[in-house]
């Protein structure tokens, strides 16, 4: 298990092939902060006969546990490749919990951008999309314990188990 208890991470997503992007969309890897795991999902969508480009924020959405929550404050960025300085920024702020936001588990949107105006920033059929997340606050989240299972330990075990010829206590 990847941890880390940093509060703030960047995800950036550089999307090739953005005008062919569907509407199942693609993940990013997944980040940790504040002991929780985050990625962002990219995809198009269909509103009014107009196409836009939606961004969702998942945070720790494979946890079925009601206990924890989340506040932070996210700056989403879309950057524009002409120039570097033009950029699309969004910035909210939102807590997490399981079943919360606006009825979705653990899941925000967090901009849609209709392709007419995504144009200054395709370039190449490629879009640069960032999110910055700073975690404020968690609550019932923690980081697990790691156990060494290889050397005997006083109190925790009368068992060896076997295993590829490595001894496990």
């Amino acid at each position: 298990i990847q941890m880390s208890s940093t509060p703030d991470i960047v995800i950036r997503m550089d999307i090739d092939h953005v005008l062919e992007l569907s509407e199942e969309g693609i993940f990013s890897d997944i980040h940790y902060a504040k002991n929780l795991p985050w990625k962002l999902l990219v995809k198009t969508e269909q509103r009014e006969d107009k196409t836009l480009l939606a961004a969702y924020l998942f945070c720790n959405d494979e946890c079925e546990t009601p206990g924890w929550s989340c506040d932070v404050s996210i700056d989403t960025v879309v950057i524009n490749s002409n120039a570097a300085d033009n950029r699309q920024n969004k910035i909210y702020l939102s807590m997490f919990r399981k079943g919360f936001f606006l009825g979705m588990i653990r899941c925000m949107i967090y901009f849609f951008l209709f392709f007419p105006k995504l144009q200054g920033f395709i370039k190449d059929d490629r879009v640069t999309i960032e999110a910055r997340v700073f975690v404020k606050k968690t609550t019932g989240v923690r980081k697990p314990k790691s156990a060494d299972y290889t050397t005997p330990q006083e109190g925790h075990n009368n068992v060896i188990l076997v295993v590829d010829g490595k001894k496990l206590h």
